[in-house]
């Protein structure tokens, strides 16, 4: 059954921050938005002079560190109260990407590159990268990030669909649900009871598993309300977006039930959504001081880590520092007499 919408007010952007929000990335309106779900959805528009339509959208609670995938391709940056917007990552280096996700943690943001077919990790507040997946990938699409063991889960919209899982590294990699799907739009996973949760726009479902790939169920179908979905878990409950009736956002329990629409007259073309939840940061093996590598920290199970290198770079005998190659060059100029 649909319940009525839960109507809310609209306020610009203050320095007040609660401790639940949905961040929204709403196409028409060149902002975020925030959605407090503590304080009946007050809503805050967080606006960004260079705002480009967003395809993907996370957020950073340690530095209140907004990250959103333009339509230009470029990954940009920007604090939760409205300024400080900067680039991350330049469409120079990006074909076509695919989603965004932060792992606040470990100080790292992954990202999914369908064009080059590669899944790749950079270190907050810098620009080096290193390219984590890069074989047997089609179209990369949402990715989500598991920062206690060192995980990550990423759908591939090629036909026919899969999602897989990896360690950071890449290493590990396994296809955990291959058959029934088409164009993945979203992707969630719950770390503490090990559930995935996705959108396939392709047959307009809502489904989940565990994940490891078993235990596949429906959650929710519907031809109008489940089109243009990004999806986001809070608790027992799934937050989506929708381009049904005027697009709004979308709130369901995991079992299925209560769905509810919140405010459709709010949004116009929302596409991304991120939940955060207060005091879920935890803690892993690049915790402290960057697990003591140079470069990429990236987390073990049982609170070990390991470390890695930017592209170009290699790590050296103590296991933690990164040189580049003995026949790198760069700065040359020459002439010919």
């Amino acid at each position: 059954m649909l319940h009525f919408p839960v109507i809310f007010s609209s306020l610009f952007v203050s320095d007040n921050i609660l401790d639940d929000f949905i961040l929204i990335g709403d196409n028409t309106k060149g902002a975020a938005s925030r959605l407090d779900i503590n304080n009946n959805y007050s809503h805050t528009y967080i606006v960004f002079p260079n705002w480009i339509y967003s395809y993907d959208i996370d957020y950073d609670p340690v530095d209140h560190i907004i990250y959103w995938m333009s339509d230009n391709r470029d990954i940009c940056s920007g604090s939760l109260f409205g300024n400080s917007e900067i680039t991350v990552r330049s469409k120079n280096g990006l074909s076509y990407t695919g989603g965004i996700a932060v792992d606040s943690i470990s100080r790292l943001l992954f990202y999914t590159d369908m064009g080059n077919h590669v899944i790749a990790a950079i270190r907050l507040g810098e620009s080096q990268q290193k390219t984590v997946v890069k074989t047997s990938l089609g179209y990369p699409s949402a990715i989500v990030t598991d920062p206690i063991n060192g995980t990550i889960y990423w759908a591939d919209s090629e036909s026919p669909g899969k999602i897989e899982k990896s360690n950071y590294d890449g290493t590990n990699r396994q296809e955990l649900v291959n058959t029934g799907l088409s164009s993945l739009s979203g992707l969630a996973v719950d770390i503490y009871d090990g559930v995935l949760y996705w959108c396939n726009i392709g047959t307009f479902t809502i489904e989940r598993a565990n994940v490891d790939g078993s235990n596949r169920s429906l959650i929710y179908q519907d031809q109008i309300r489940v089109e243009g979905c990004s999806i986001a878990l809070y608790h027992s409950y799934l937050y989506f977006t929708t381009w049904w009736s005027r697009y709004s956002i979308m709130r369901i329990r995991t079992d299925g039930r209560e769905l509810i629409s919140l405010a459709a007259s709010e949004y116009i073309y929302p596409v991304a959504i991120h939940v955060h939840i207060n005091g879920r940061l935890g803690n892993n093996g690049c915790s402290n001081a960057s697990g003591g590598c140079s470069h990429f920290c990236f987390p073990l199970p049982g609170g070990y880590k390991k470390c890695a290198c930017p592209d170009l770079m290699t790590l050296q005998a103590d296991g933690k520092t990164c040189r580049y190659g003995k026949y790198l060059f760069y700065n040359c100029s020459f002439s010919l007499l």
